[in-house]
């Protein structure tokens, strides 16, 4: 019963950030152009190496700076909170990354580039496309929620060309 209750109600939040106006993207749809056709795999490996080293080095960095705050350290321990904390935090500075350069390092190393139709990735366009594949793609980093998040968006994006 509580299985189908939650089930219920993640598929109730999925079609009320589909709806919600924040989240859609409905004034950048445009043609993709061949050159820039999406590659699935590539795009999933980009991320696995940017969240990899996301987690990595925020764990570090929270090891280091907050070893003295053994609340902290106890919240990190639990390997689901940890992850789900340090991607939170890698969303605002991927949307650094992407703002500026259009791509991070995984995305550097599979060569992909974040593009705008009007070529106008503003730090507050690229965080909330960081949210949305944060909210909508990844599901928060929950472990099995997250696969199945995943294949969605996959079927979604060859269904229709785009990621948004």
């Amino acid at each position: 019963m509580t299985s189908f209750c939650i089930i219920f109600a993640f598929e109730k939040w999925v079609n009320t950030v589909k709806a919600n106006p924040l989240f859609t993207n409905e004034t950048d749809e445009s043609p993709i152009p061949e050159e820039n056709k999406l590659r699935l795999w590539p795009r999933f490996f980009a991320r696995v190496v940017d969240n990899f080293l996301a987690v990595t080095l925020i764990s570090i960095f929270f090891l280091l700076a907050f070893n003295r705050f053994p609340n902290i350290l106890e919240l990190l321990i639990n390997p689901i909170a940890n992850v789900i904390v340090c991607l939170f935090i890698w969303v605002f500075i991927e949307s650094i990354f992407i703002s500026k350069f259009g791509q991070t390092l995984g995305k550097w190393l599979f060569n992909i580039k974040v593009i705008s139709p009007n070529n106008d990735l503003s730090y507050p366009k690229a965080l909330l496309r960081s949210f949305k594949v944060y909210g909508y793609g990844m599901a928060i980093g929950l472990p099995i929620l997250c696969l199945f998040m995943m294949a969605f968006a996959a079927n979604n994006v060859k269904k229709t060309g785009s990621t948004s």
